[in-house]
């Protein structure tokens, strides 16, 4: 079983995550996680937490990144590039940082 799940973010760039899954009725789900993102200097850290249901009992490794969309990375987030992440035999949840940057600019949601 091949899966791919493309989430938008509140600040408008895509979580994506690819990856082949064990065989089994295994899935990967994402949560939409939001937070403002501050005014002037400073960081918010924005928590992506995969979650694993169904067959639990195997390793799965997948590979995610975070893509621009209207927020553009470095000047709104800072970037992730293709990476991969693995779930071993009994664990269910896996969180991906990242980290958004304030700004003082006046703009519309990213």
């Amino acid at each position: 079983m091949r899966v791919t799940i493309v989430r938008a973010l509140g600040f408008a760039a895509a979580f994506v995550v690819t990856g082949a899954l064990a065989a089994g009725p295994a899935r990967i789900s994402v949560n939409s996680p939001s937070v403002m993102e501050g005014d002037g200097p400073g960081s918010a850290t924005l928590d992506f937490t995969l979650t694993r249901s169904g067959e639990t009992g195997s390793t799965v490794t997948l590979g995610y990144q975070v893509d621009d969309n209207t927020a553009i990375a470095p000047g709104d987030y800072v970037a992730i590039p293709p990476s991969t992440l693995t779930f071993v035999p009994g664990q269910t949840q896996f969180t991906v940082p990242v980290t958004i940057n304030g700004d003082a600019v006046i703009e519309g949601d990213e």
